[in-house]
């Protein structure tokens, strides 16, 4: 980003937006056909393979290269259930493993092609009947192959690359319980550590790769996505640079803010979005826009039209016909 200024970014439904100027200005890529709850994962080596993989609910997983506006299909795994964003993660060695993972129908999927071919990984465990499914990989994977994921029954934790995981007892003596977000230190291999959110209990933090957990932070404070509708943000982030300033920031608002804290999670604090709504379209503007958002199902709702009104010319031609042979 220092050289390259790019950032990618998901629309509530369909779409992907990308700038290459800081945000100043911004390109659709166009997916092959409408898909939601978008999720993002930009290659760790983008600066040579410019290349980003993306997943909805649906069952594709689409990948994005060089200047190409058009994301295409570059494998398939089981179709995410329900009405919740997709998880999608990247491993840190990709340029060397080519490993991903996903959520999908029976809970985490795994790649090792690039994402042409998955794999089940959380076959007979709680994982697999949960649909809330978030996924992070240590940014140190390549030496110790660990990866946590977080569900609405529990935190997992597998120090084997998906082979095998155990569920990790945030709070003593608590059972399933749920999971709202989950992310890694950028120095992990050093700190170890890990922040959770816990919903109606707050955050959480582990310095010691998740063999314990403590307390931190307000309680009242929830880092959460929005689950009643496909969303896929990520409601914990490190800074790049934790090591030194111990930043990290948090959605969870309804409102335009976000939350940071520059003590590892200890205290809070709220910084303000600024509003840009602009005035209501309205005229050629609001028809514009509403053809734009809604292009898929007018383009449906034409198509049955034509069929009708081909089935129904069809009908009156074997009427017609059938009368002039009497």
């Amino acid at each position: 980003y220092k050289q390259d200024h790019t950032l990618f970014a998901s629309t509530l439904w369909t779409k992907v937006a990308k700038t290459e100027d800081r945000g100043n200005t911004w390109s659709q890529l166009v997916t092959p056909r409408e898909v939601r709850g978008l999720s993002i994962a930009v290659s760790p080596n983008y600066q040579e393979d410019k290349t980003v993989y993306i997943v909805g609910e649906r069952e594709s997983i689409f990948t994005y290269q060089g200047s190409d506006r058009t994301l295409s299909v570059v494998g398939t795994r089981p179709p995410f259930r329900g009405n919740y964003g997709s998880s999608l993660a990247i491993s840190p060695n990709f340029k060397t493993d080519r490993t991903l993972f996903s959520s999908g129908k029976t809970g985490v999927y795994k790649s090792e092609d690039s994402g042409k071919s998955w794999n089940p990984v959380s076959t007979n465990t709680p994982m697999q009947s949960s649909g809330k499914v978030q996924i992070s990989i240590s940014p140190d994977y390549a030496n110790d192959q660990t990866v946590f994921v977080v569900t609405n029954v529990g935190l997992f934790h597998s120090k084997d690359a998906g082979k095998t995981w155990s569920i990790v007892d945030v709070i003593t003596g608590r059972e399933a319980t749920y999971i709202e977000a989950v992310a890694l230190s950028p120095n992990y291999s050093r700190d170890k550590t890990a922040i959770i959110s816990v919903r109606g209990d707050g955050l959480y933090k582990t310095t010691d790769g998740g063999d314990s957990f403590q307390a931190i932070g307000d309680r009242q404070i929830a880092l959460s996505r929005l689950w009643n509708i496909p969303s896929s943000g990520q409601p914990i982030v490190f800074s790049p640079n934790y090591a030194e300033d111990q930043t990290v920031y948090g959605f969870g608002s309804a409102s335009h803010q976000i939350y940071r804290s520059k003590n590892g999670g200890e205290t809070w604090e709220t910084l303000d979005i600024p509003s840009m709504e602009e005035p209501s379209p309205e005229g050629l503007d609001f028809l514009s826009i509403l053809l734009h958002v809604n292009s898929g199902l007018i383009k449906r709702a034409v198509l049955l039209i034509l069929m009708i009104a081909v089935f129904y010319s069809l009908i009156r031609y074997y009427r017609h016909s059938k009368k002039s042979r009497v």
